[in-house]
């Protein structure tokens, strides 16, 4: 389910790290509400590299689930599929802590930027 007015991966992740509204709520929907952590939302930095969405996070806390190799691997997941929607968007370079390589989501380590078949393959 789109949202009216929103149009770019950094829009579509700030909304999204919002949680759903009461609309979605009912239709059944569920997502990630950081509402309590307004540090994440808050250190979050992005621009753009052409084709290219950079993303920095520059602050980390332990936050509910999320702090699990499971619920971060489903939160990052979810991330990156929201970033990928934008169709502008052909590489994603995240930093958390100023680190792109390694980073440690769920069990893998990943290496930034990746583009959609990179998150392809980390779905199979």
């Amino acid at each position: 389910m789109s949202r009216p007015g929103v149009t770019t991966a950094e829009e579509a992740v700030r909304v999204w790290l919002a949680g759903p509204t009461e609309e979605e709520q009912s239709a059944g929907l569920q997502g990630w509400d950081l509402r309590p952590h307004p540090w994440f939302a808050e250190s979050l930095a992005f621009h753009r590299e052409d084709g290219t969405l950079v993303m920095e996070v520059g602050q980390w806390q332990p936050i509910n689930n999320l702090s699990t190799s499971n619920g971060s691997a489903v939160f990052y997941i979810s991330l990156f599929g929201t970033v990928f929607s934008d169709p502008t968007v052909d590489q994603l370079d995240l930093s958390i802590l100023g680190e792109h390589c390694p980073v440690m989501i769920g069990e893998s380590e990943w290496c930034f930027p990746i583009d959609w078949d990179d998150f392809v393959a980390s779905l199979g």
